[in-house]
């Protein structure tokens, strides 16, 4: 069951015919340079970002009812491929739409993909907190834990968490967004965050990846790239 609904969410639906579909139409924008990074919008009708030269259209929570895939998934998608070397960039959206096997259940992608960046001994977000920071990014993990073993927080246990993380964010400015990035998957999971403009899953993305510059700030992603196509 996915955290942004009530309903059992398939990937493709089911259908092969679903996921040949739309491959092979971002294979085909990209062959024809019509996806691109950083515009104003994310589809203006010919040209587009991950979500727009995938839908045809620039909506996350359309890969829902089209693809079968989580919302959260869909953000993370398009928050790498903004954060992605340009060349490695182009490649992304068709990498992840193949990775996906029709029938899968990707509802706890994004729970798994969380712990992971909160919580990996050599990148996770929890190397660059303070003590208090620590402790509340492992709450969080936690709450995220229970959910992939079938133990569901309750949306209360999520609102604390919440607060813990954003009350640990100290005034340094790596420690603050490490833990604020704890804080924002919890936000999401309790629903916060619907609606907003950046949504827990983007925030989280970029949060971690703006830890580092240049070149490491690429392998970032490209690591949140590959770690995204190995839970799907």
């Amino acid at each position: 069951m996915s955290i942004s609904g009530t309903h059992a969410i398939i990937a493709f639906h089911g259908s092969a015919e679903t996921k040949a579909r739309y491959l092979a139409r971002v294979k085909a924008h990209r062959a024809a340079d019509n996806l691109i990074r950083g515009g104003r919008k994310g589809w203006d009708g010919h040209r587009g970002c991950a979500v727009g030269c995938t839908l045809e259209q620039y909506s996350h929570d359309a890969y829902e009812t089209e693809l079968g895939i989580p919302l959260e998934l869909a953000q993370l998608e398009d928050a790498i491929f903004e954060g992605l070397p340009l060349a490695d960039a182009m490649e992304f959206p068709a990498q992840f739409l193949e990775a996906i096997t029709p029938g899968a259940d990707l509802s706890l992608v994004w729970n798994r993909f969380a712990v992971w960046l909160l919580t990996d001994p050599e990148q996770g977000t929890i190397n660059f907190c303070d003590a208090a920071g620590k402790l509340a990014t492992e709450a969080v993990a936690d709450l995220h834990r229970r959910t992939i073993t079938g133990n569901k927080p309750r949306t209360a246990a999520w609102v604390t968490a919440w607060v813990a993380a954003m009350n640990a964010a100290a005034p340094r400015d790596i420690a603050l967004d490490a833990a604020r990035t704890a804080a924002r998957t919890a936000a999401h999971a309790a629903r916060y965050t619907q609606g907003a403009a950046l949504t827990a899953a983007t925030v989280a993305a970029h949060a971690a990846a703006r830890y580092t510059q240049g070149a490491a700030m690429d392998a970032a992603y490209l690591r949140q790239r590959d770690k995204l196509l190995e839970l799907v």
